[in-house]
C-alpha cells in the first residue's frame, strides 16, 4: 500500500482514513493531551494502532507493532486563473540556473521594464513591477489567499523568463514571453 495520499479536504482525508482503518475508532483523550493533537483507536484493539490527526495530514498507524504508515496529506486545490499564472516550482526552476544553459538573469526593476515594454508596447513609465504574487483556494462558497511568494523578474531566452507588472491599474504577469492576466 501507498505510503502517502493527497487529498483537498478534511472530509476526504477522513474518509480514506475509513478505507485503511476499517473498525470503529474514538478519540483517546488522554493521549491527545500529552501529544497536543488529537489520536483515536479502536477501544479493544492493539493500542498500537492508530489515527494521529495532524493538521494539515492524517497519519494512520496499523500493522502488529504500527509499523505500516500511510500519511493523507490535505492539499487544497489552486483555483487556476486567480493569482499567479505560473507554479512556484515552475518559477524555482527557472530561477536556479545551475548546470543549465542559458543562464537566467535576475533583472532589475529598470531591465524588467525595458523588456515589457518592447515585447508589449506598454508605457515604459506607467509600467510597475510587482515582485509578490499569490495562489487562492476555495473555501466553501470563498476565494481566500493561500500561499504569497516572493518573485523577482527572470529572463533566460525569448521563451524561458518571467515578470509579474501592473500598467495603469491592470495587472499581468509575463511568463515564457507569453501576456497573462493576473486577477486578484
Amino acid at each position: 500500500m501507498s505510503n502517502k495520499i493527497t487529498v483537498t479536504t478534511k472530509a476526504e482525508a477522513w474518509e480514506a482514513a475509513d478505507k485503511i482503518f476499517p473498525t470503529d475508532y474514538e478519540k483517546d483523550y488522554a493521549s491527545s493531551e500529552r501529544a497536543g493533537y488529537d489520536i483515536y483507536r479502536h477501544r479493544e484493539l492493539n493500542p498500537l494502532t492508530r489515527i494521529c490527526d495532524l493538521g494539515n495530514r492524517l497519519e494512520v498507524l496499523t500493522g502488529e507493532h504500527g509499523e505500516n504508515v500511510v500519511n493523507i496529506w490535505i492539499e487544497p486545490e489552486i483555483i487556476k486563473g486567480i493569482g499567479t499564472n505560473m507554479s512556484q516550482s515552475d518559477y524555482m526552476a527557472l530561477a536556479d540556473d545551475t548546470n543549465r544553459a542559458p543562464s537566467t538573469d535576475e533583472l532589475t526593476e529598470e531591465q524588467a521594464k525595458i523588456l515589457v515594454n518592447e515585447w508589449f508596447g506598454f508605457e515604459a513609465s506607467r509600467i510597475e513591477i510587482i515582485s509578490e504574487v499569490k495562489t487562492y483556494i476555495k473555501d466553501g462558497r470563498y476565494i481566500k489567499e493561500y500561499q504569497t511568494f516572493d518573485r523577482k523578474p527572470q529572463y533566460a531566452a525569448t521563451d524561458w523568463n518571467y515578470v509579474r507588472f501592473n500598467v495603469n491599474n491592470w495587472y499581468y504577469e509575463m511568463i515564457n514571453g507569453q501576456l497573462y492576466p493576473y486577477y486578484c
